[in-house]
């Protein structure tokens, strides 16, 4: 509920013409919107043709979230069709609502870090509270590289949603899903053996702690 009530504290209206285009396709997202009154189109292709079919956004609809979320581009681009009144809500405070975090997030936290033999065996049950309220989560895309073999490891992150591989000198050694965890040893101080770890699914969520 608190995430909800920040949500509807920060956003504000704003009014889009006949005409204008509120996002357009490739460009970097910076807003999410909820439609207060008013129609929009959604544009996907270049070119339209006859057979293409027609997504309306009206009262009610919101558009924006993905590209706020995974810091990816617009997928479509979305034009008003007549005057519309838009509630709409910045990146920087789409993110702080974001990491507002129940205690039933914190608590789901807490049980993956028990499935973390070296770091459970070594704290208590409020140690490893702290830790899981500690816990950031960052959103990547297909592709990007968690770490590299090359750099300083010094992020101890597990898996939330998605799949990452492991790879070393280029080749693939081992996967990491949802539970699975990477860079313990740099909280405890040892020198961690050089990877490179990169998402291999559409999107993943991963829960990072610094050393």
């Amino acid at each position: 509920q608190s995430q909800v009530e920040m949500m509807a504290d920060l956003m504000y209206l704003t009014v889009a013409k006949p005409g204008q285009d509120v996002v357009k396709k490739s460009e970097q997202g910076s807003m999410f919107y909820i439609v207060k009154d008013g129609v929009l189109e959604v544009s996907s292709d270049e070119i339209q043709t006859e057979m293409a079919i027609q997504v309306l956004l009206r009262s009610g609809d919101s558009f924006g979230e993905l590209a706020l979320i995974y810091n990816c581009p617009r997928k479509a681009t979305v034009r008003a069709l007549r005057q519309c009144q838009l509630w709409t809500l910045e990146r920087r405070h789409f993110r702080a609502v974001m990491r507002l975090r129940s205690e039933t997030r914190i608590a789901e936290y807490a049980r993956l870090i028990e499935s973390v033999a070296s770091l459970s065996e070594r704290l208590s049950t409020s140690e490893k509270r702290v830790l899981a309220d500690a816990l950031e989560e960052v959103f990547l895309v297909a592709g990007e590289e968690v770490v590299t073999q090359e750099g300083c490891l010094n992020t101890f992150f597990i898996v939330f949603e998605g799949c990452c591989e492991v790879r070393v000198n280029g080749e693939v050694r081992s996967f990491l899903q949802k539970g699975d965890h990477y860079g313990e040893r740099a909280l405890l101080g040892k020198e961690p053996k050089g990877a490179t770890v990169l998402v291999t699914t559409e999107t993943a969520t991963l829960l990072t702690l610094d050393s």
